[in-house]
């Protein structure tokens, strides 16, 4: 298989390849890669001047079922690429990852990543080490119960914490 795809899908080629993770898989040869050793393939869209991107490790191609090389070949031309744009993309990307990455509590039990989530659903949280903090102003501590729910601000947070307690036994008993 290995000189095959050397040689012959250098050039420019339709073909037919038999791929280990489905029966045949067809399209258009967009470029071989010899260092990773991948094959990309354009497959035709549904959106008429779109097509699919599929790209192929040389070692899940267990055939070639058939090629036809194109007489007259007229390269592609690339569409341009906005660096603006994938750098934006990448920063919101990254931005949720660290969000996403901020919601989940470091060696807390699954009960408590849950107890959590449940509260977010509801009220801003966030974690301060092993405790809850919901609101900014309410902490609830191990083992994240009724009785360590406590406002930070003891003379202006009683109703705040009388909501969170309220939010957190329904929760509890939901999850019992």
């Amino acid at each position: 298989m290995g000189s095959f795809l050397e040689k012959c899908l250098d050039l420019p080629c339709r073909g037919f390849f038999d791929v280990n993770i489905e029966k045949v898989t067809k399209g258009e040869v967009f470029a071989n890669d010899k260092v990773t050793k991948c094959l990309i393939l354009t497959e035709p869209s549904d959106e008429a001047p779109k097509c699919h991107l599929r790209v192929l490790k040389a070692d899940c191609i267990k055939k070639v079922i058939s090629t036809i090389v194109p007489e007259e070949f007229v390269a592609a031309k690339l569409p341009h690429v906005d660096i603006n744009k994938c750098l934006d993309r990448e920063a919101k990307a990254i931005q949720a990852a660290e969000l996403d990455a901020a919601r989940k509590g470091h060696g807390v039990t699954k009960e408590a990543q849950q107890i959590f989530d449940a509260l977010s659903k509801t009220m801003p949280c966030k974690w301060r080490g092993k405790t809850i903090v919901v609101l900014g102003e309410v902490s609830i501590r191990e083992p994240y119960d009724l009785s360590t729910v406590q406002s930070e601000h003891s003379e202006t947070g009683a109703a705040i914490v009388d909501r969170v307690k309220k939010v957190l036994d329904a929760e509890r008993k939901r999850m019992n």
